[in-house]
């Protein structure tokens, strides 16, 4: 699957009302912020301090600003990829997802690219 990653034209965007809860070991759970989501990773900014390559399992709920489009929920493990200082009294992480199923991905491209078709990317 990273050839697949690899090979993708990235966008991110913050046109998403996300919710999202992280855990260390998929049994304790606990709220981040998401600033932005790419179809590949995403920022969070937390109180908590992890180190580069740590894995952590998100739960999302993500509510386009497009009406035609209804909430998603995804359920996926991504690694910390790089830590971006404080923002906001917060650490900001940038995540990089590694275990999202394939319907699941799709519907993340396909989000994304509209939101960034409509608004804009950022």
């Amino acid at each position: 699957m990273d050839d697949v990653f690899t090979k993708r034209d990235y966008v991110r965007t913050n046109n998403f009302t996300v919710s999202a809860k992280i855990s260390e070991d998929g049994k304790i759970w606990h709220e981040v912020k998401v600033p932005n989501i790419a179809a590949g990773g995403l920022l969070i900014l937390t109180d908590r301090d992890y180190a580069p390559s740590d894995v952590l399992w998100f739960d999302l709920k993500i509510d386009p600003r497009l009406a035609i489009i209804v909430p998603i929920t995804l359920k996926i493990k991504g690694v910390v990829k790089v830590d971006r200082g404080i923002y906001d009294d917060k650490r900001m992480y940038a995540i990089v997802f590694t275990d999202i199923s394939l319907s699941d991905q799709i519907r993340l491209d396909e989000l994304v690219h509209m939101a960034a078709h409509k608004y804009g990317d950022n």
